[in-house]
């Protein structure tokens, strides 16, 4: 039995290598889907996938909240995915989970390499869509600013999202992502998150610590070459501009909050990330085959599940941290 189970580990270990760190991470700088079949031999999978029904017979899940049964139930429908956050306390097959923990290790520090920073794996969870059960557009990490006071207070921040499927769901329940195939690198630049985009599929980043006299002020700026170029005045809250795009509004939803930040910049045909409905992007579905890996920027991918029509769709999935950009000296 013990050799059998060594032997297995050791098939794994040779599929994990079929993961190319370079390709992963040129693909996900540059705004696009990783998505590598095979990523988890079928014991593994089944493994998993079993460990994740057994959890959710034994009561372990709870509804999401955040995909069907979400405040605009008409967005999102009657039916919600259930989840499960996976940890050192959670029982049931811990073998299988430790297994999968040493694989993920492995992408954490190929992908660390290729990172400005270190990463972290800091978050992961089982789900599973029953049939009608899907998770709407959306995105899996924002800029600071967009979390109010408390987005700055964080050690790290979500920077690389991945999905393994455990079981095909019998019909629906694809990832589908919306991408772009940019010249410079997603996400982030040199810890300032990234906003929107100006034609041509050039990064638009938001700095939220541009010197003004004693006072930080927040800026708009690209990537030429290896400078900076900053498309906006520097501004805050207070400032003139930003108080009329804002409509005199203090709180705002995502949307309203990009469409202030489009008024910031004279240059014409930015673009919120968030936006869905770009010529210059192209739209990925990832079929649910049992074992498949996906990655991608948290920062730059809209995305959603869509629908499981028939049987369930069992998957794990989690984020890799990256640090949160500490402020400057004069701050």
């Amino acid at each position: 039995m013990k050799a059998a189970w060594l032997l297995a580990c050791s098939i794994a270990s040779a599929r994990a290598l079929a993961f190319d760190a370079r390709i992963a991470s040129k693909t996900i700088k540059s705004g696009g889907i990783y998505v590598l079949d095979d990523w988890l031999e079928p014991r593994l999978a089944r493994a998993l996938r079993d460990d994740a029904l057994a959890l959710q017979e034994a009561g372990a899940f709870s509804k999401s909240g955040v995909s069907n049964t979400a405040a605009a139930a008409s967005r999102y429908g009657a039916q919600d995915r259930a989840v499960r956050t996976l940890g050192p306390s959670v029982g049931g097959d811990v073998q299988a989970r430790a297994e999968l923990d040493g694989l993920l290790e492995g992408l954490r520090a190929a992908l660390s390499e290729r990172s400005p920073g270190p990463l972290t794996l800091e978050e992961q969870y089982y789900s599973i869509h029953a049939p009608g059960a899907f998770l709407g557009r959306h995105m899996d990490e924002r800029h600071e600013a967009c979390k109010g006071e408390a987005g700055f207070l964080h050690d790290s921040r979500r920077s690389v999202s991945w999905l393994v499927y455990l079981q095909q769901a019998k019909r629906g329940g694809e990832f589908r992502a919306w991408c772009r195939e940019s010249a410079g690198d997603v996400g982030a630049h040199e810890g300032d998150v990234q906003v929107g985009w100006l034609p041509r599929n050039r990064p638009v980043f938001l700095d939220a610590y541009v010197r003004d006299g004693d006072d930080a002020r927040y800026g708009l700026y690209v990537v030429d070459g290896r400078e900076r170029r900053y498309v906006s005045e520097p501004f805050s809250g207070a400032s003139p501009a930003w108080t009329a795009a804002c409509g005199g509004r203090a709180e705002l939803d995502a949307d309203a909050f990009h469409a202030a930040l489009g008024a910031m910049t004279p240059e014409a045909g930015y673009r919120s990330v968030e936006c869905v409905d770009d010529p210059d992007q192209y739209v990925v579905d990832v079929a649910t085959r049992a074992g498949t890996l996906v990655l991608f920027d948290t920062v730059a991918s809209p995305h959603e599940v869509l629908p499981t029509e028939a049987g369930a769709r069992v998957a794990a999935a989690g984020w890799f941290h990256e640090p949160a950009q500490e402020p400057p000296d004069w701050y």
